[in-house]
């Protein structure tokens, strides 16, 4: 068992518990990153294989063996659908998305099907032939048309469509987060078909350097593991609550850009004119309340439209104030403490943290800065 083995059949684990955990733990119920999951458990299956055929534990497996190397096209229709999940709040797999994958499946198990009829004991004759073999580098798979066409031509097609869809969204969608997902999920894409692309040059180039004829399974294994990595970095953060990425339970949000910015026009207009943001115990349920609205939607707004949580929009009113305060001559003999309690922070540690956030500046810093600029 070498590195390779170990790396590959790592992030395997990784991934595939991963994937079923955060699918199960939803019932299987799309949370908006259900495709998601499923990239992760279609990919770790891939690494799972082609870590088989590198470790030769294949042949404890030999059922799993197929002649040729292992493509899995459903990696590319999951991207797109998971693409459309993020830019269109109602997208559900219709009919049509049915036949896709279903045309997809077809044309894998054509390609698969001779393989899987043979039997045991002949598969366990192939991988015999496939381990003696001592070419001075891997084949060319554009030289047929069957590996051409699943390795080049339909990978290319979905991504144009994932690249079309993405700068669609962009120019009529202000969601930071939702961008910063798609940035992310179409370079991904591009990685994954520039990769399978130019494999065969990659492999051409260190199976020439090395001598070693069977180079692709171990330069396969670790890029998909760095791709898994990437991917499960993603499923992490979102499943945290990280305002960089829309939380999971945002992913799919039915409401559209208007709504958001309706809720977030009314939210700080009834913060500012009844300054609400003054109440040291302030939160979500409060302003529910003030607003006869609901709760998700409010906290749907302020995460999804402007990438913050609850608690640091609160605080952006409460530094606005401070600001204020901190420039008024009547507060001269008032310590910074006290201000900061004025604000609606509960601690000076807090009011500090906030403050420098939004400012640059320590409150300290920023009354020296107010001084000098008076006179």
């Amino acid at each position: 068992m070498d590195i390779f083995t170990i790396v590959g059949f790592s992030f395997f684990g990784i991934a595939s518990f991963l994937a079923l955990y955060y699918s199960l733990r939803n019932g299987l119920k799309d949370d908006g990153y259900l495709f998601l999951y499923f990239m992760l458990f279609l990919l770790s299956y891939e690494l799972f294989y082609k870590t088989l055929i590198h470790s030769k534990f294949i042949y404890s497996f030999p059922v799993l063996y197929i002649s040729g190397r292992f493509f899995n096209l459903l990696v590319y229709p999951v991207f797109l659908f998971f693409t459309l999940s993020i830019t269109r709040p109602k997208f559900r797999l219709r009919t049509k998305h049915w036949v896709l994958i279903l045309a997809v499946l077809a044309f894998v198990l054509f390609n698969y099907l001779p393989g899987l009829n043979l039997s045991i004991d002949q598969k366990l004759q192939n991988l015999d032939l496939f381990y003696e073999d001592t070419r001075p580098g891997s084949f060319n798979y554009w030289k047929k048309w069957q590996t051409l066409l699943k390795g080049t031509l339909i990978p290319l097609v979905f991504v144009s469509l994932i690249t079309f869809e993405f700068l669609r969204f962009k120019k009529s969608n202000k969601s930071k987060a939702k961008k910063t997902l798609l940035y992310i999920l179409l370079s991904l894409a591009f990685i994954f078909f520039f990769f399978s692309l130019f494999s065969n040059a990659i492999y051409q180039s260190l199976g020439n350097a090395t001598g070693w004829s069977m180079i692709e399974w171990p330069v396969d294994i670790l890029f998909l593991s760095v791709v898994i990595a990437l991917l499960s970095i993603i499923t992490l953060l979102v499943n945290s609550g990280i305002t960089l990425l829309p939380p999971s339970k945002y992913a799919s949000s039915s409401l559209n850009e208007e709504v958001y910015d309706q809720i977030i026009s009314q939210t700080s207009r009834v913060i500012r004119k009844k300054q609400l943001y003054k109440q040291l115990d302030f939160n979500l349920q409060l302003l529910t309340k003030e607003l006869n609205s609901n709760s998700s939607y409010i906290s749907q707004a302020i995460n999804h439209r402007l990438g913050l949580r609850f608690n640091d929009y609160i605080n952006q009113f409460r530094v606005e104030e401070a600001k204020h305060q901190l420039q008024s001559p009547e507060n001269k003999y008032l310590t910074i403490e006290a201000i900061s309690e004025l604000c609606g922070f509960k601690s000076k540690s807090t009011f500090f943290r906030a403050f420098k956030k939004e400012t640059g500046l320590t409150p300290k810093q920023f009354m020296e800065a107010n001084k000098r600029s008076s006179n």
